[in-house]
Formats: structure tokens, C-alpha cells, sequence
């Protein structure tokens, strides 16, 4: 994971955050593939945030990430090296995609992201060592893919 880089790779707008109807907007640097963080500078951040919006009350935040290491495994005939690192790509191809503060990552979603039905037919994947396990950010937190722990 980055820490504190200054770049904004993606941002996410949550209206109504607070009871005077404040907009939060939650900002991250990085992706999933290389890392992501917080976001260093936000003070620049707010300021082109203001030049951009309505007046409204707005908050500008970096999430705290969260790691969601899952474990896996594959069936004996097609456990292989070039199979482990599909099927880890297919999950990071699917976090990129679908992770945002206040996701639910569940097991299942990484395992079909995992399928092709031909090199890959079937996986076992786990988060928190069941195969029905999840993982639920808040609006205040980032899914990432930590390391897979493969079986």
C-alpha cells in the first residue's frame, strides 16, 4: 500500500454524510494492482474541490484502507503457478472495478470473478476462513486486496 501520495487516482462523492447535510467526498491514490493509499495534500485537494462546486458544505477525506486477504485454493489438476496468478489477477481486474468506500466484498464475488470455466473451473475462497465470508466497509473505509493466501 502507498502512503500518503499526493496524486488522486479516484474519488467518490457521499451526500448528506452529516446531519447538516454535508457532502463527503472521499479521495484515494493508487489502484489495486500497485497499491493504493491516502491521499498526501488535501488542503490542495479542497481548494479545487471549491473552485468546482455549487456552494455547499463539503469534507474532503482520504478512506482508511482496508486489506481483505482471502484464502484459496484450486482443484489438484489445475493448481499451477500460471493458474494461481489468473485467478489473482481476476480478483484484482474485479476489486479495481467494484471497490469504493463502503463496499461489501464477499468471497463468493472474488470466487466467480475467479472462473472462466476453462483454465480455471472451480476455487476456493475464503475470507475469514469461510467460504461465505465478508468483508464491509464503511463509508470512511477502502477495500483493497491484500495477499492471497493460497492452500
Amino acid at each position: 500500500m502507498g502512503q500518503g501520495r499526493k496524486e488522486v487516482s479516484a474519488a467518490w462523492e457521499f451526500p448528506n454524510f452529516s446531519a447538516l447535510g454535508t457532502v463527503l467526498v472521499q479521495v484515494i491514490s493508487g489502484n489495486q494492482r500497485d497499491g493504493v493509499g491516502p491521499v498526501g495534500g488535501l488542503d490542495a485537494v479542497r481548494e479545487r474541490v471549491r473552485s468546482l462546486a455549487p456552494p455547499v458544505i463539503f469534507a474532503v477525506r482520504s478512506p482508511a484502507i482496508v486489506a481483505v486477504s482471502p484464502s484459496a485454493s484450486l482443484p489438484a489438476a489445475e493448481d499451477s503457478l500460471e493458474n494461481r496468478g489468473l485467478a489473482e489477477g481476476r480478483m484484482l481486474a474485479w476489486m479495481q472495478a467494484e471497490a469504493r468506500p463502503g463496499a461489501r466484498v464477499t468471497a463468493g464475488a472474488l470466487r466467480l470473478a475467479a472462473i472462466d470455466g476453462v483454465e480455471i473451473t472451480d476455487i476456493d475462497v475464503r475470507i475469514g476462513g469461510a467460504a461465505d465470508g465478508t468483508v464491509e466497509t464503511s463509508v470512511l473505509e477502502y477495500p483493497w486486496l491484500g495477499e492471497v493466501a493460497w492452500e
